[in-house]
């Protein structure tokens, strides 16, 4: 999620395009996700 989240604010997709994710995962990423947000904050 955070890699689309990423590919949106940084335009690599045209306006008004649709875009469908699919959560197969459960809280592993949660670790990771918090790990790049404190990595962006140094």
């Amino acid at each position: 999620m955070y890699a689309l989240m990423d590919m949106i604010a940084n335009g690599r997709f045209a306006p008004k395009t649709t875009i469908l994710y699919l959560h197969t995962g459960g809280l592993q990423g949660k670790n990771g996700l918090e790990y790049m947000l404190q990595k962006k904050r140094r």
